[in-house]
């Protein structure tokens, strides 16, 4: 009857209480496993180049300050998939196997956090060196840029507008290709603690440019 379908009933209780749990059990293995591989992911693999070593470097800082808390939501949940055994409820193969993964990728990211602190400081090294040596062959790209900038076809009055534009439309293109260059060694300077190079050059280079398409574009009309 109508009434009957208002009275909870045990059964039905237990039956959502036995698709519930595993299902909430199943979304917070998955969270936590998901969290864990993408750490290990960068954490296991020696870096080869700056870039990756600096990923690695924010990753472990991140990883080791929230160690504690990461160790306590897997307990939780592993409580909640110990829980769904002791009652007898039955385990997905799916469920069965993010919980297994969970342990092994945990166990994977412990030592890999161990191997990465162990090679920090003579990656740290090796990597300064690195970047010591490139900062000074951006200088150079962006010294050559302004090189370009004393073409003679600038200053030439008679030049046609819209090729002086294109030309200096390049020139600010490659500007911006060497910003972003610059801007991401300053990245590397600061995650590898060394002096950050403030590339002052480059920006009286991109306010000599601004001044000459401003005169050609007035030219142009």
């Amino acid at each position: 009857s109508f009434r009957e379908m208002l009275v909870p009933s045990p059964t039905r209780l237990l039956k959502s209480f036995e698709d519930l749990i595993p299902a909430i059990a199943l979304k917070l293995l998955s969270g936590l496993l998901d969290e864990v591989n993408y750490m290990n992911d960068i954490l296991s693999v020696p870096p080869k180049e700056v870039g990756q070593f600096v990923k690695v470097v924010q990753t472990f800082i991140k990883a080791d300050a929230g160690m504690y808390e990461l160790d306590s939501r897997i307990s939780e949940a592993n409580a909640l998939f110990f829980l769904v055994q002791e009652q007898k409820i039955e385990i997905s193969p799916e469920l069965n196997t993010t919980n297994f993964l969970l342990m092994q990728t945990g166990n994977a990211l412990k030592t890999a956090m161990t191997r990465t602190e162990e090679s920090m400081e003579a990656n740290k090294r090796k990597f300064a060196k690195q970047i010591k040596v490139e900062v000074p062959l951006l200088r150079d790209e962006i010294y050559e840029a302004r090189g370009s900038l004393d073409h003679r076809m600038i200053s030439d009055v008679t030049a046609q507008p819209d090729k002086v534009s294109d030309y200096l439309q390049s020139i600010e293109d490659h500007l911006t290709d060497l910003a972003t260059q610059a801007h991401q060694y300053q990245h590397y300077q600061e995650a590898l603690e060394l002096e950050v190079v403030a590339f002052e050059e480059l920006v009286e280079v991109q306010a000599d440019l601004n001044v000459k398409q401003k005169m050609w574009r007035a030219l142009g009309g």
